[in-house]
């Protein structure tokens, strides 16, 4: 089973409802809407059918990311994968993740940004390794097999980041430093199987040309 958790916040231009069809039409995961937050998302779970849970107060970025990864894992089992996604992404077919989450994968990743792309000479056509830990890749969308998300939740330098950054940011610093110190592999897919369709992301960043999709067209 796929299960995937969509990350929310208000936004002045939503674009949740869009990012979720195009989940729903790309993916074969059952997905849960978890607001950052007490704001009721009850429009977006009845028009689109899906499920939707409040987990708690507002917590921030990084937060709200690690209860969400906690909340999925919790009700998976070890060979499951889980996602924790923003709410601003669309998607193309997602279905070749499972076979390429093998015992010694750490995480794919389905959004692989330009100059991710760009520095590291991937040729399109499939998954591309990433090597190193923090600040050595950028951009996320992390599949993760339960059974890893579980070491993730566990390890040392992932609970001082959670309980201990000052930003409450860093996602995409923080779990490739992580899986690299478990020392499993990290796969990015070229071409990009996601791109942003909101002006800023969740945590308010604006979006540049580095952030556009390596491939997408």
């Amino acid at each position: 089973m796929i299960r995937i958790a969509v990350m929310h916040v208000p936004r002045a231009h939503e674009v949740v409802g869009e990012s979720i069809i195009s989940l729903k039409n790309n993916s074969r995961g059952v997905i849960t809407l978890m607001p950052d937050g007490s704001h009721s998302v009850d429009h977006v779970k009845t028009e689109l059918d899906i499920k939707a849970f409040n987990i708690g107060k507002q917590v921030g970025c990084f937060k709200h990311y690690a209860r969400c990864l906690e909340y999925l894992t919790n009700i998976s089992q070890g060979n499951d994968i889980v996602a924790v996604l923003p709410d601003d992404l669309i998607y193309r077919n997602l279905d070749g993740i499972e076979k390429a989450l093998k015992p010694n994968v750490g995480y794919c990743a389905i959004y692989t940004p330009h100059e991710l792309g760009r520095r590291n000479r991937w040729k399109f056509g499939g998954w591309q390794e990433s090597k190193g830990g923090w600040d050595s890749s950028y951009g996320g969308g992390y599949f993760f097999r339960a059974s890893t998300v579980r070491k993730i939740l566990e390890h040392p330098f992932f609970i001082d980041h959670r309980d201990n950054y000052k930003e409450n940011q860093q996602i995409d610093h923080c779990i490739p430093e992580v899986v690299h110190q478990l020392g499993l592999k990290q796969l990015f897919h070229v071409p990009s199987l996601s791109k942003h369709i909101g002006l800023t992301s969740t945590i308010g960043h604006e979006h540049t040309e580095a952030e556009e999709p390596w491939g997408w067209k």
